[in-house]
C-alpha cells in the first residue's frame, strides 16, 4: 500500500505542472522575428513584415497587422522559412529601408531526400514543411546550409546583392 502512495504522489507532481492545458497543447511559444536588412530578429523593425512563428506550425507572415490562424505542419516534419532581399545602404538611402524584398526568386532547397523549389511571395518571403535534417537552401548565388528540426521554424535570409548609394 505504501508503494501505491508513492506512486499515486509522483504521478499527481508529474500532472498538476500542466493544469489547464488540454491533451497535446503547449504553453504559448509564439514568436514574432522581424527581418533588419540582414538578420532576423524578436526586436520591431517598426513598418516591416514579420514572420510569426509557433511550434508545430507552419510560419505565418504578418503584414499591417492581420494574421491568419496557425496551421499545424504535417508529422514529422519541420518549417524553414525565410526572406530573398537585396541589402541597400548610402546617404541618399538613409530614410528607406535597409533592403528591397526580392518577390517571385526561385528559392532551391537540397538535402539527403532531393531537391525542393518554391518561390518567394511580393514581400521577398518564402516557407515550406520540411524533413528533419540538413539542407542547402539557394536563390541565384547565395547559399546557406540550415538544419530543420522537428515541429520547429528555421529561418534564412538569402541576399541577393548589395545597393550602394552616395
Amino acid at each position: 500500500m505504501h508503494k501505491r502512495a508513492i506512486i499515486a504522489a509522483l504521478v499527481a507532481s508529474l500532472i498538476i505542472p500542466t493544469a489547464g492545458l488540454s491533451m497535446g497543447s503547449r504553453p504559448d511559444d509564439s514568436r514574432t522575428m522581424y527581418f533588419d536588412g540582414s538578420a532576423f530578429r524578436e526586436e520591431n523593425t517598426e513598418g516591416q513584415p514579420a514572420i510569426a512563428t509557433r511550434i508545430g506550425h507552419y510560419p505565418r507572415l504578418l503584414r499591417d497587422g492581420t494574421s491568419r490562424e496557425a496551421v499545424p505542419l504535417p508529422s514529422g516534419t519541420g518549417a524553414l522559412a525565410g526572406i530573398c532581399y537585396i541589402q541597400q545602404s548610402g546617404g541618399k538611402l538613409g530614410s528607406h529601408p535597409a533592403f528591397l524584398p526580392r518577390p517571385d526568386i526561385l528559392v532551391t532547397v537540397r538535402g539527403a531526400g532531393g531537391e525542393k523549389e518554391t518561390r518567394c511571395d511580393g514581400n521577398g518571403f518564402f516557407s515550406m514543411a520540411l524533413p528533419p535534417g540538413r539542407y542547402e537552401v539557394r536563390s541565384g548565388a547565395d547559399s546557406s546550409t540550415v538544419t530543420i528540426e522537428p515541429d520547429k521554424t528555421t529561418l534564412v535570409p538569402l541576399r541577393g546583392g548589395k545597393r550602394m548609394v552616395d
